[in-house]
């Protein structure tokens, strides 16, 4: 009988191990996929191909990065603005403190066309004066103060009625020297722009340098005229001097903006922006005809 129960023992394990068997070869496999196959197919690195422009050096008009050709802008159309320099600008070459930039018409906001210049701009004084350089001092053992300079300073208080002016210039003309020799001496020119002028009074300055006034001496004749967008909208002259016929500068200008001094940090905000100054040797005077 004992016989008989190991027998039947022997025989359910055996039953027990074939359908274990059985079992793990139905089972679906679940070993873990190399790193390679759990990457998504949308991360991978798209595969460039060779573009035609990578065989050989690409056109003017496009610029390859890395293999993705990249159209650049056409330059502008050529224009009548092409063909002249604009107010407060020199041709490549000129004076190096002239601006090279042409102002942008759409910030120069002009005064009503319709106007009277009077109802503009109104020049109130025309005056001149000598002032000694101002010094300031620095606190480095290279410090020098030497005897300041003397500098000839011209002077126009004017008042502008409009509310703002995008762009108001005004033409500085200067004689200095002659009255010995009886020559007609040196004239001088320079324009200088100032930006945004506001309604009220203003003040515009010009100067001779130190070493050119102690040359020449003071200017025995000064016109000055005012313009925006091309119209002029005041001049006046000192002393009331009528004769235009010195208005033609010769040599290079000796009159120097406010920017362009040690005067400029002073008395900041009674001042206006200035653009770039202009030289205005070679001015034509049709203001005069």
């Amino acid at each position: 009988m004992l016989e008989v129960l190991l027998g039947l023992f022997v025989v359910l394990i055996a039953c027990l191990l074939v359908w274990r068997i059985r079992s793990a070869m139905e089972r679906p496999s679940t070993q873990t996929p190399p790193a390679s196959a759990l990457r998504s197919p949308a991360k991978e690195r798209p595969v460039l191909t060779e573009s035609p422009l990578d065989a050989a050096d690409p056109p003017a008009s496009t610029s390859a990065v890395g293999l993705l050709p990249m159209e650049l802008l056409p330059p502008p159309p050529d224009g009548p603005h092409n063909d002249r320099v604009a107010e407060g600008t020199a041709q490549p070459g000129g004076d190096p403190n002239v601006s090279q930039t042409p102002p942008d018409p759409r910030e120069d906001h002009g005064p009503p066309s319709d106007a009277a210049p009077s109802d503009i701009v109104r020049i109130r004084s025309l005056s001149t004066a000598d002032v000694p350089t101002p010094l300031y001092s620095l606190s480095d053992e290279s410090d020098r103060p030497g005897r300041p300079g003397l500098w000839h300073v011209i002077t126009v208080e004017y008042e502008s009625r409009p509310t703002t002016i995008g762009r108001l210039s005004f033409t500085y003309w200067a004689m200095m020297g002659g009255e010995r020799d009886g020559s007609g001496g040196v004239v001088s020119s320079r324009r200088v722009t100032y930006l945004d002028v506001g309604r009220g009074p203003h003040h515009s300055v010009m100067y001779l340098s130190p070493n050119t006034f102690a040359r020449f001496g003071p200017a025995r004749k000064i016109a000055v005229s005012v313009s925006s967008a091309g119209r002029e909208l005041a001049y006046a002259t000192l002393a009331g001097d009528q004769d235009h016929s010195w208005l033609t500068p010769s040599g290079p200008s000796r009159l120097f903006s406010r920017q362009r001094t040690p005067f400029w940090l002073i008395d900041y905000d009674l001042y206006d922006s200035e653009a770039s100054p202009t030289n205005t040797a070679g001015l034509s005077t049709d203001l005069r005809k």
